[in-house]
């Protein structure tokens, strides 16, 4: 299940890269994505939790190998992902 909590960071970054890029923010790594994450002020601390809990995850996966359960996955979709992905769909111009 690694590597599926590491799929779930990368959606997120796609979604959240695709908002800053609307708001005219050009980011390039992750620098770019922390400086762009605060100018822009329309992210909650809620997303900005639900983003950074997604990308620990991830680098535990990577990094560290830690081994996630199917449930464990499963909570972070439902508990991160999902809301992230809907808060960041709110924001998107159609």
């Amino acid at each position: 299940m690694d590597w599926a909590v590491t799929v779930l960071f990368y959606c997120a970054v796609h979604w959240l890269r695709a908002l800053l890029a609307q708001e005219g923010y050009q980011v390039k790594n992750y620098r770019d994505e922390e400086d762009a994450i605060r100018g822009t002020g329309i992210f909650t601390l809620e997303a900005l939790q639900w983003y950074r809990h997604l990308k620990d995850s991830s680098r535990l996966a990577r990094y560290e190998t830690t081994d996630f359960s199917t449930s464990v996955y499963r909570d972070l979709r439902q508990n991160c992902f999902e809301p992230f992905k809907t808060f960041i769909t709110s924001k998107l111009y159609p």
